[in-house]
């Protein structure tokens, strides 16, 4: 089984099973999650924890962690989008939209909540949204002052 192949089959295992246990109130886990994966990458000298910014973080998950070509983020009228260019996770995504269970660990979920800690923000996982064309997803989240 190729890597990818693996890491969607546990992103939609682990979501689903947290949605069968804990029901659609499992956001917090998301932010926790935040927290463990700047820990682990610092422990593997991906990012510096002490001095974490924008493009050391998107740097880890381009090229470390190779989970796509290039992560585009904007923010705009109390949203933040992230743009996924060729993302390694796009079957666990449609399936679990497909299912109707929310997504609540994923990578980019973690990406954007660290990107809004970086910026003294919180965010709130909205939607994503997959197009076949592009290969793109695009994660939508609510950001809170």
């Amino acid at each position: 089984m190729k890597s990818s192949a693996l890491l969607n089959v546990m992103i939609y295992v682990i979501n689903k099973a947290v949605f069968q246990l804990i029901g659609r109130n499992s956001r917090t886990l998301s932010r926790l999650s935040a927290k463990y994966i700047v820990d682990y990458l610092h422990s593997q000298n991906m990012v510096d924890k002490d001095n974490l910014d924008e493009e050391s973080v998107k740097r880890a998950f381009i090229e470390d962690l190779e989970l796509c070509d290039d992560l585009i983020y904007s923010e705009n009228d109390g949203l933040a989008v992230l743009e996924v260019k060729n993302p390694v996770l796009r079957e666990s995504v449609l399936m679990l939209n497909k299912e109707n269970i929310p997504i609540t660990v994923a990578p980019c979920i973690v990406y954007v909540y660290l990107i809004n800690n970086i910026r003294n923000h919180k965010a709130s996982f909205q939607k994503v949204e997959y197009d076949k064309e592009k290969n793109n997803t695009t994660w939508t989240f609510k950001i809170m002052s």
